[in-house]
């Protein structure tokens, strides 16, 4: 017999084995026609789109039921894809029976999500944007495929790890929940679905109207629902919630038939603080928590209304009698006889205006102090507030008990006396006469504070008292020291009810205000180094309270400094006498006056900006915005402006510049989205009007200066500056297409800089009244030259540059005619493509280039043309050259000549002569060498000649200078004392070594140097020379002397002698 039962359950066992492997086996290899089917299913019935990664079969998850683990499930609003999703969850495990699927049947049982999260939207107009992505479409389902379609037979849901959020646009609110665990078993029958639901969550935000009401609270609710089909009703039992550590009963009805119509009932289980304190924010609430407390608490609610498409109606009421608080690590510190009442309600409306907060009575006695009072709130939109406070608080008693470390060592009294009655019952006359008359009378005085920040150096010392008197608030005294530093400060606010209310009325705001010292120094720990002495100021704004309230950040009104005064240690100026007077209305700021004085500098601005409020309105954005500045003074003193901690700022001979007449006028137009995303470049116009003024040190004016300045699409245009600077004038044009490529080397843009003149005198530009230009400077050495600032090794932009000046004037230098077209480059070459000048009688061309590639091998290779050039001039205005042989007392004519060139120069552009090449051929014509000093050295054998005054027709000459010497290959004088030739060299060094050697007619050596060069007496020969008219100038042509004597001098300028090599027969 045994063994029979045996068998039969061996039996049974295996077929449930053999069936549930089946079932499980049928799952696993359909899985994927199922996870299609599943969601064909859902996409046909809905107007969003789902799509998921796989499906799996799980057998454990919701044993004994077989399921199906649909993983990463995506729901879109939408048939697309791209858009945000409405929810996203790892894992939806649906349950199914396997008896249901054996026979063909998907019922699903049980419900498990699984880490996850759900974002849904109310609209303005109620609609909820999943209910709208579930909205059914009239398509059909193939389901030939799998069978009968997919059911719901729930009898458990398990939530875990689920963040949904809800965001209202018609109630501006927002809530965002977690739930840990959520658990719901479903009884349902034909009439009714019962729910038991347990559930951990944290509400982590609930936010109203742009306020946080509720952050990071942690809930625990166990309760049971019944929910009647045909009613569409939904009971709460009796159960409970837990907030915090502070447990609540709940109980009450939704008639979801009515806009989810609400009745509950909401009160505290027990007597515990954390009744309330459960409610407040998190870091508060992990503070209170660990306070001992004692007292009766209550709390008890009603909450009746619709709740969809409007806002039911809430009352609450709470309190405490005979509570106390006790700090239990520290010793007779306690609030005792803690005693509070009061109610809310959000009223009729059931929004802000009908809003309502009453405590009825508040009294508490701190160890060291009494505290008592009563507060009143009406319309949370509008407040109107009733405020009775009375108490005198010892602040160190106080922190210890709260053991705030923030405050630690806090000392003084905090004295209040406070009533401010707004809700006055106009019915009752007599009582509200009397409110009237006291019931905005307000104090708070600060006596005695003393606080030493842990993270600062020095006590903090205040006293300060604040009255409220007939709706004006008076800050009557507010005295501060921090070390070293003091501060008081005064000043009032008139019809400050009004303002509060956002009523219209005349707003008067005032603040004066002095300071002995505020040591910069010492408050910011030596990181600005400066002391401010001596403050005294007096401010006042007049406006109306409709525009303190939803103004852009600059209110209406009329702001007025009407005096200021202060020193600063390292400004050693005193700055007084300031007065501003400033009106702003909805389209203008108005600067009426801004005047003051800076030591002996006054100053006078006015100015405006309009259309200032695009700045604020996004419709306004592109607006231009334009404002006009007028700046004039009477006498500027840069050494009074320019002067910091005994350093002027300005070039040395600015330093002690004056200005007397200064006016400047300009204004300026911009988009108000350039200023707003910092692009003050773009489609900007600055148009100077006038720039007047008289430089004293440097004796000139500045006269009719004006222009245009516009930068448009990343480029830049100066148009017509002009103006007239002492003597000088000037038109400059600036067109540069792209400022940003102007570094570029292949920018093919524009980018012309254009100059017009028609005189520059840079001598009285640089002039300095009562001193001499002229200094003697000492040679630099060659480290001394590389030590210099180097204009090459700065960046170089891609520029061309034109001048046309009509006459230009540095110290000897005086051109007509100054045209030049240049040419920068990144690279750092400067191309001269044309440098024309007439100058000394003649004209100069030149045209070549600088290559700064290698800062410190910088050349200048050019081809300079000159032609009948008077010398008289040209050696006056190059300082003779700084030659001692060659001045302009000692030669004259007309030179024209080629040098062509390839100039070395130092860092600062000093030339090197030991490393220039230069080859130079030069002609001047029918000049004279007058008390020449090389024909004073050549007295002892030249003849009776007149050597002071020798007049010559045409000197040919031609030079090469390299590796510090200049040869002179031949160089050709037709002169009265005949036709001559030169030719030698001579290096540039300090000794100036030289070697020429002279062919000179043998008739002029005179008979004692014939006698000391042949020792013999000189015979007069018809072969030495032929008949010479005296004056006359002798050619190469017809030389009249028959043989030349060779004579080389060596030696240098001071110290040289003779070596005469023979005779030369000339050539007819």
């Amino acid at each position: 017999m045994l063994k029979k039962i045996i068998v039969i359950l061996s039996s049974i066992l295996l077929f449930f084995i053999l069936a549930i492997g089946g079932i499980s086996w049928y799952l696993y290899k359909n899985q994927e026609v199922i996870a299609d089917y599943v969601l064909k299913e859902l996409n046909s019935k809905q107007k969003g789109y789902t799509k998921l990664e796989k499906v799996n079969v799980d057998l454990l998850t919701n044993f004994p039921y077989i399921s199906i683990d649909l993983r990463n499930v995506v729901f879109y609003p939408s048939k697309q894809d791209t858009l945000k999703p409405i929810y996203k969850i790892q894992d939806i495990y649906l349950g199914f029976s396997y008896t249901d699927v054996a026979a063909g049947n998907y019922n699903v049982k049980r419900i498990t999500v699984k880490k996850g999260e759900l974002h849904i939207e109310r609209y303005e107009d109620g609609s909820i944007n999943l209910l709208l992505a579930k909205a059914i479409d009239n398509q059909k389902t193939d389901t030939s495929k799998i069978g009968k379609k997919l059911s719901f037979d729930i009898k458990k849901i398990t939530l875990e790890d689920l963040k949904i959020t809800k965001k209202d646009f018609g109630q501006k609110s927002f809530v965002a929940v977690h739930f840990q665990k959520l658990k719901s078993s479903v009884k349902l029958t034909d009439k009714m679905v019962s729910n038991h639901i347990e559930t951990k969550f944290e509400l982590l935000k609930l936010e109203i109207e742009d306020s946080i009401w509720f952050k990071n609270k942690h809930l625990h609710w166990e309760t049971d629902l019944d929910y009647h089909f045909d009613k569409k009703f939904l009971t709460i039992r009796p159960s409970q919630f837990e907030l915090e550590e502070a447990e609540f009963a709940i109980k009450g009805t939704v008639d979801l038939a009515k806009n989810a119509f609400l009745d509950l009932d909401i009160s505290g289980k027990k007597p515990d603080f954390k009744l309330i304190t459960s409610f407040a924010p998190p870091n508060i609430y992990e503070k209170l928590k660990n306070y001992k407390n004692e007292g009766e608490v209550y709390f008890k609610g009603k909450i009746v209304g619709e709740a969809i498409n409007g806002m039911p109606k809430i009352d609450l009421e709470f309190g405490c009698k005979n509570a106390q608080f006790i700090n239990p690590d520290i010793k007779n510190n306690s609030i005792k006889d803690l005693n509070i009442s009061g109610f809310f309600t959000n009223g009729a409306k059931r929004d802000l205006t009908t809003c309502e907060l009453y405590v009825k009575q508040m009294s508490a006695n701190p160890s060291d102090g009494t505290f008592k009072g009563s507060f009143h709130i009406k319309n949370f939109a509008n407040p109107y507030v009733s405020v009775d406070v009375h108490s005198n608080l010892d602040l160190s008693t106080l922190q210890n008990f709260f053991d705030i470390p923030a405050l630690k060592g806090l000392q003084g009294r905090l004295i209040i006396d406070m009533t401010v009655d707004e809700l006055l019952d106009y019915n009752d006359v007599p009582t509200t006469l009397g409110k009237l008359k006291d019931g905005t009378d307000s104090r708070l005085i600060l006596k005695n504070i003393k606080y030493k920040p842990s993270f600062y150096p020095y006590p903090i010392l205040l006293d300060g008292e604040v009255d409220i008197m007939d709706g004006k608030l008076v800050l009557k005294e507010f005295i501060t020291k921090i070390g070293t530093s003091d501060f008081n400060i005064k000043g009032d606010i008139s019809n400050l009810a009004a303002f509060l209310h956002g009523q219209e009325a005349e707003i008067d705001m005032n603040l004066m205000g002095s300071s002995k010292l505020i040591d910069f120094t010492a408050l910011t720990g030596n990181k600005i180094d400066e002391q401010l002495q001596d403050l005294k100021y007096n401010l006042e704004f007049k406006t109306s309270s409709k525009y303190l309230k939803g103004t852009h950040g600059i209110p209406q009104g009329e702001f007025f400094v009407k005096d200021l005064f202060f020193k600063l240690k390292n400004y050693p100026h005193a700055i007084h006498d300031w007065h501003i007077d400033i009106i702003i209305d909805e389209q203008e700021m108005k600067m009426k006056l801004f005047e003051g004085e800076l030591d002996e500098t006054d100053f006078h601005l006015f100015g405006y900006i309009k259309n200032y409020n695009a700045l604020f309105n996004e419709e306004k954005k592109q607006e231009l915005i334009d404002a006009s500045l007028s700046f004039k003074s009477n006498h500027i003193k840069f050494k009074d402006l320019f002067t910091y901690k005994n350093t002027n700022f300005l070039p040395k001979d600015y330093q002690s510049e004056t200005i007397d007449n200064f006016i400047l006028d300009a204004s300026l137009k911009i988009p108000a989205n350039n200023i707003l995303n910092n692009k003050y470049f773009e489609n900007t116009t600055l148009s100077l009007r006038k720039f007047d003024g008289v430089f004293k040190v440097h004796n000139y004016g500045l006269r009719e200066i004006g222009g245009d300045f516009i930068a448009k699409a990343g480029g830049m245009k100066i148009s017509n500056f002009h103006g007239k600077i002492g003597k000088s004038d000037f038109v400059i044009d600036v067109d540069i297409e792209s400022v940003a490529k102007l570094m570029a080397s292949d920018f093919k843009g524009k980018k012309v800089i254009q100059l017009k003149s028609n005189i520059m005198d840079l001598d009285e530009l640089m002039e300095i009244q009562g001193k001499t230009s002229q200094t003697t400077e000492q040679p630099k050495t060659t480290e001394q030259h590389a030590k210099a600032f180097n204009i090459f090794d700065i960046p170089f932009p891609n520029l061309d540059i034109k001048t046309n000046i009509g006459r230009f004037k540095y110290k000897k230098y005086n051109f007509s005619q100054f045209n030049t077209t240049l040419r920068i480059q990144p690279n750092h070459y400067v191309y001269v493509d044309q440098l024309d000048m007439q100058t000394a009688g003649g004209q100069v061309n030149i045209n070549g280039y600088f290559n700064g590639s290698d800062p410190k091998k910088i050349y200048f290779k050019s081809t300079i043309k000159a032609g009948n050039l008077d010398l008289d001039r040209v050696f006056y205005k190059m300082d003779n050259f700084g030659q001692d042989y060659l001045v302009s007392e000692n030669v004259h004519g007309k030179i024209t000549g080629t040098i062509q060139s390839k100039v070395l120069m130092h860092p600062d552009l000093v030339i090197n002569l030991r490393d220039t090449e230069a080859h130079i051929e030069a002609t001047i014509k029918d000049g004279k060498l007058t008390n020449f000093p090389p024909f004073k050295m050549m007295d002892k054998f030249m003849g009776d000649k007149n050597l002071e005054d020798v007049r010559f027709g045409e000197l040919k000459n031609i030079l090469d200078v390299k590796n510090g010497n200049i040869s002179i290959p031949k160089m050709e004088i037709s002169s009265t004392l005949g036709y001559m030739m030169i030719s030698g060299n001579q290096n540039f060094d300090k000794d100036l070594a030289m070697k020429y050697t002279v062919e000179v007619p043998s008739f002029v050596i005179k008979d004692a140097m014939w006698n000391y060069l042949f020792k013999r007496k000189k015979k007069p020969s018809r072969n030495d020379i032929e008949e010479v008219t005296e004056g006359s100038i002798i050619s190469s042509e017809d030389k009249k002397s028959k043989r030349s004597a060779v004579v080389d001098i060596f030696g240098n300028p001071d110290k040289f002698d003779f070596d005469f090599q023979g005779f030369k027969k000339n050539k007819n």
